[in-house]
């Protein structure tokens, strides 16, 4: 019997900040001596499913292909890895803790039986893209054990009538921190992270940037995702897809200034890894961002949707050195509480370990 089983919806070729948090558990379980499984599973329709084994298989196809990209994440080879294209509920492995993480793996988790002691709810951000508001309320009432990664996710289950503990996300701080090797440092010099869904605000970063532009017409933008490079980019950007973690620790310790115009994140890793790497954050006054980033003192924030603002933190972090050291040394100095091994223990806590 395993110790802890995760579900996952679906196997993704592309990094997806949710997936690094339950591989990230696993992989620190498994070190510590747990028995620990994966299950992906995929609850689309019929149509929609067909659809994705194929995508999956043609992302699979090119990764097998090009000899020198591994997996996106280096996954402990202890754990075990299931996959079902279709849930069958009398093929789950036994274990004595099953954690869902998300909304349709809630309801996978919640149908499983007495083989399963202990049943919980990892909830990662209130993810409307993908459901109703109305479905995800209903899946904090499955009758799972909620967990939610910040303050603001624990507070919708609670005003919803259900329990939730909060355990914040750890850091990996041996593979994100300022590190000035592959990539000089250049102060007129900024990153973002592309994602094609319209919430995360990438194309108000380009605009952004446009006016930063008009004062420091020198000034550049890194641009790094999982995405394909998007059409019609402006000269001025560099566009890295996929970047191994080591470019990446690179692009962001290279990198005055992060930028993040997103109008939902549950938690916002991206900003976190920025900080480790002694990059100073400029992002958008949101509930997920507000979990670590304090105005003023380890970041800068500004409204959703406000160009301006935004525009004008950049500029101020550009022209005050003295400001922008403050930041960053108290970026990094703030991210050191957050550590995989102590939010695991934590998890064990929970569980009753």
């Amino acid at each position: 019997m395993l110790d802890f089983l995760f579900f996952l919806p679906g196997r993704s070729f592309r990094p997806i900040g949710g997936y690094k948090v339950i591989f990230e558990y696993a992989n620190t379980l498994v070190k510590m001596g747990y028995k620990v499984g994966i299950i992906y599973i995929d609850n689309l329709s019929t149509t929609k499913r067909i659809r994705k084994v194929r995508t999956i298989l043609a992302q699979g196809v090119k990764y097998i292909l090009n000899s020198k990209r591994k997996f996106w994440f280096d996954i402990d080879q202890r754990i075990k890895i299931y996959y079902q294209p279709v849930f069958n509920l009398n093929n789950v492995p036994a274990s004595r803790v099953v954690v869902a993480s998300a909304w349709n793996t809630a309801y996978a988790v919640s149908q499983l039986g007495g083989d399963y002691l202990k049943k919980y709810y990892l909830i990662q951000g209130y993810e409307v893209w993908s459901a109703s508001a109305d479905t995800l309320l209903e899946t904090y009432s499955l009758g799972l054990g909620n967990i939610a990664i910040s303050k603001w996710l624990q507070s919708i289950v609670v005003d919803a009538g259900n329990m939730c503990d909060y355990l914040p996300n750890g850091l990996d701080h041996d593979t994100y921190y300022p590190d000035h090797s592959l990539i000089p440092y250049a102060k007129s010099r900024a990153i973002t992270l592309y994602h094609p869904e319209k919430d995360k605000g990438f194309f108000d970063v380009l605009d952004v940037c446009s006016l930063v532009r008009r004062a420091h017409p020198d000034f550049k933008l890194f641009i790094f995702g999982a995405y394909k490079k998007p059409d019609n980019l402006p000269d001025w950007v560099e566009y890295f897809y996929l970047p191994p973690v080591d470019l990446l620790r690179g692009l962001y310790s290279s990198s005055a200034v992060f930028i993040s115009a997103s109008r939902s994140e549950g938690w916002g890793l991206t900003a976190c890894e920025a900080m480790q790497c002694g990059c100073a954050v400029c992002l958008t006054n949101i509930d997920g961002y507000r979990e670590f980033a304090i105005d003023g003192i380890n970041s800068l924030l500004s409204e959703p949707g406000d160009i301006n603002s935004m525009a004008n933190n950049i500029i101020e972090l550009l022209e005050n050195n003295e400001k922008r050291y403050r930041i960053v040394s108290q970026g990094i100095l703030s991210m050191r509480k957050y550590n995989w091994d102590i939010s695991t223990k934590e998890l064990l806590r929970i569980v009753g370990f």
